[in-house]
């Protein structure tokens, strides 16, 4: 597996903060990309609030097609004390009807959105679990 991190800062815009990483990968003839896109209901640097926060999993062909993606969506609230994921929801698409989904699932467990898939195509199967985490002063991780 090939990893190349990439971190990229964006700023608030009227409530929306864009891409805050992205992580790049190979599996097996496939690219796996994961990006967290955060929505805030308040300003990014207040110590109480709410969030609503999607982890984005795309697999792409050899040509750069998005031939699969899982979308975990994490709601937390948090108060400069504590934080919790209120809600957690999932939601799948494919580009191509070689590609399907199994095992998907989504929940809340304490600060955190756990969210996990199995895509499969007669040539690859792709397993995986992803995280949402916010702090008790509203960062994503």
């Amino acid at each position: 597996m090939l990893l190349i991190p990439t971190c990229v800062k964006a700023d608030v815009i009227h409530g929306v903060l864009s891409v805050k990483n992205e992580v790049v990968y190979r599996e097996g003839q496939y690219i796996i990309s994961i990006s967290t896109i955060i929505e805030d209901d308040v300003s990014t640097y207040a110590t109480t609030g709410s969030k609503t926060v999607s982890k984005v999993y795309k697999i792409e062909n050899i040509f750069g097609s998005v031939v699969a993606t899982y979308t975990l969506k994490g709601k937390f609230s948090y108060d400069g004390t504590t934080a919790t994921c209120t809600s957690a929801t999932y939601s799948t698409t494919t580009e191509s009807s070689l590609w399907s989904f199994e095992s998907t699932t989504a929940y809340p467990s304490g600060a955190k959105a756990v969210g996990s898939f199995t895509a499969k195509t007669f040539l690859q199967t792709i397993s995986d679990t992803i995280t949402i985490t916010c702090s008790k002063t509203g960062e994503i991780s």
